[in-house]
């Protein structure tokens, strides 16, 4: 089962669709705090 926090679609025209891919790749795979942590 895929968790998201943002979700898809990305939209190319949204100038932050990378990060919420990003975000929603380390939240699916159990890293999200671990990666918050980091910035």
């Amino acid at each position: 089962m895929n968790k998201e926090l943002f979700g898809q679609p990305y939209y190319h025209s949204d100038p932050h669709w990378v990060v919420k891919s990003y975000f929603d790749r380390m939240y699916n795979d159990g890293d999200f705090l671990r990666t918050i942590e980091l910035l």
